[in-house]
């Protein structure tokens, strides 16, 4: 497993950073709704071997599969452990777990070729034969092809069959199917992976697109509706009210205030975690009160509504040219911006000398300015769209 050549060939996209982000934002105790229901038991006992999980933008898709990836992967180390108590050598039955997740803001993520090569490093991680298997394949076709993204797809597929074929089990978890350019592509190469074995179960998240619908549904996939849990909102509006509150970024001195917040927020949220970030945003910026309780009484009725209030209130600023001009260069770039490249494009004029000194944008109002249609991640300071919905907006 020390071959880093192979890992470096399989390997054009690590999935671990968006599975981390997305466990990362997902709130403690939320989601249980999901993995103890009925639909979900039953993929994972393999009495449905392939599912669907569709609902609407913003209800928390991808942070469900996150935790479905957890969930899953605990599940079969469990089984694996112990069959290895009573099983040796050749016949130990090995259960593994594979997972992508498929991000508009990163292009890589939306090549199929890149997709089933990562779900195929990772099960070779969790089995020696399956390495062995890569490592035959990478030499075969390497010198002829070059990249794996250039390899032919049914290579790929007669390959991901055989080492399918190691396990007793495999379960495959694929989130944001709706966020690749071609949707047919994509779900056209996930049902081939399934009727390849059957000992592959699939589970997929997306939005309820029609060609993805037609696709999925004509494979015999099981489908599940979803949205957020009522329960699950109000979790998650709770602890942002505190967590905001402590680090001083919403103040709120009345009480019977905040349990006003929590209500409007939890049922006007419609299973939408998205709608409640946004809304929460906004309040943070008030300064008083009067002034919260006034907005609470005036929200934005839906996410959409919602980015066109942040887009008014843009306009109506002295800042309107350098957000604009901010969100333009994060929509079309290929990869995050770091927050200070962004403060220096921003102040960028074509008719103008370009001066390094003094020609930057304060980073702090730039994202302050941009508010709810942004994300901005501390651990490498990049900042990028804060959601799929907002660059379709946009």
């Amino acid at each position: 497993m020390e071959d880093t050549a192979t890992q470096s060939y399989f390997s054009v996209v690590n999935p671990n950073k968006w599975l981390w982000n997305a466990s990362e934002r997902r709130q403690n105790g939320t989601g249980l709704w999901f993995i103890q229901g009925q639909k979900f038991q039953a993929w994972k006992s393999g009495e449905e071997r392939m599912l669907w999980v569709h609902g609407i933008p913003g209800a928390g898709k991808t942070t469900l599969a996150a935790l479905t990836i957890a969930t899953a992967r605990v599940g079969a180390f469990e089984n694996t452990s112990s069959q290895k108590t009573t099983e040796y050598g050749e016949n130990v039955q090995i259960e593994a777990v594979a997972y992508f997740f498929c991000d508009y803001r990163a292009l890589p993520t939306l090549d199929v070729n890149t997709i089933i090569a990562s779900l195929l490093l990772q099960l070779g991680k969790q089995c020696p034969k399956a390495f062995t298997t890569l490592q035959s394949f990478q030499a075969e076709v390497e010198s002829e092809y070059g990249s794996v993204t250039a390899v032919p797809l049914k290579l790929l597929l007669a390959t991901f069959a055989d080492v399918v074929s190691l396990f007793s089990t495999v379960s495959v978890i694929a989130d944001g199917l709706d966020e690749c350019l071609e949707h047919t592509s994509i779900v056209q190469a996930l049902v081939a992976l399934c009727v390849e074995t059957d000992s592959m179960r699939m589970l997929c998240f997306s939005r309820d697109e029609p060609d993805i619908r037609r696709g999925l549904m004509e494979a015999g996939f099981a489908e599940h509706p979803v949205e957020a849990d009522n329960q699950d909102i109000k979790a998650y509006v709770t602890a942002q009210l505190e967590e905001r509150t402590k680090n001083h970024l919403l103040t709120v001195e009345n009480a019977d205030l905040k349990l006003k917040i929590q209500e409007r927020l939890t049922y006007g949220a419609k299973g939408m975690f998205r709608w409640v970030e946004c809304q929460l945003d906004a309040l943070c910026e008030l300064s008083y009160d009067e002034a919260i309780n006034e907005a609470l009484d005036n929200l934005s009725p839906g996410i959409l509504e919602t980015y066109e209030r942040i887009l008014t209130r843009i306009r109506a600023g002295k800042e309107e040219h350098f957000v604009v001009r901010a969100l333009q260069w994060i929509c079309h770039s290929q990869e995050p911006l770091t927050v200070a490249a962004l403060s220096e494009i921003v102040m960028i004029q074509p008719d103008k000398t370009y001066e390094k000194f003094g020609s930057s944008f304060n980073s702090h109002k730039l994202l302050k300015y941009c508010s709810s249609l942004v994300r901005f991640t501390e651990k490498d300071r990049t900042v990028e769209l804060a959601h799929y919905s907002v660059k379709e907006y946009l």
